[in-house]
């Protein structure tokens, strides 16, 4: 019943040039080389963010798939990350390369090849999210896997970024991460567009 409905302001990343890949940081904080494939995390490295899963895909790719971290979690649950990762025997394709600044992070994701997106729905609040890190990945230029929940689905095909992935079983998201690593620079060009 309010006079004035509210005005919506989605936290996206400031406008400005398109990053470039020659730029992004991702491979470097990891010690990666060029001919490593990288799966970019953005955020908080908490539960329910589908980096358990992400792990678990690992052993459904390609040796040279590796997926690179940038953020911070608490150390239970980084524990729980390596614990997952040495059950599955990805531990040397899984990195941690800590946080960057909130203004650089789309540039310093931006030589990954992929970014997973992937919010569990645990909560209302999770089943419609619109997370920071989908919007900084596309502002990084990266082509996203994303979950299909509803409003993260409708961006990215609305967008033309990514595939949205179905289920939980780790092989259904290595299928779309390899779908998107196929055709990447389609949806890298969607993406800078």
């Amino acid at each position: 019943h309010l006079d004035t409905p509210p005005t919506l302001v989605r936290n996206v990343p400031a406008a400005g040039p398109a990053p470039d890949r020659s730029r992004g940081r991702l491979r470097e904080l990891a010690g990666l080389g060029p001919g490593t494939r990288v799966i970019a995390y953005g955020g908080r490295i908490t539960t329910s963010r589908g980096i358990e899963e992400t792990i678990a895909a690992l052993p459904h790719l390609a040796e040279d798939v590796h997926l690179v971290m940038l953020g911070y979690g608490e150390p239970d649950y980084l524990a729980t990350v390596w614990a997952c990762a040495a059950e599955h025997g990805v531990t040397h394709r899984v990195h941690q390369v800590g946080p960057v600044a909130p203004h650089e992070v789309a540039d310093a994701l931006s030589d990954a090849d992929v970014s997973v997106v992937h919010v569990r729905p645990t909560c209302l609040s999770y089943r419609f999210a619109l997370p920071n890190k989908l919007f900084e990945s596309i502002r990084g230029g990266l082509p996203v896997a994303a979950a299909d929940l509803p409003d993260i689905r409708a961006v990215v095909e609305q967008l033309g970024v990514g595939e949205a992935f179905t289920g939980e079983d780790p092989t259904s998201l290595a299928a779309t991460i390899e779908h998107v690593l196929a055709d990447s620079e389609r949806y890298r060009a969607a993406a800078l567009a």
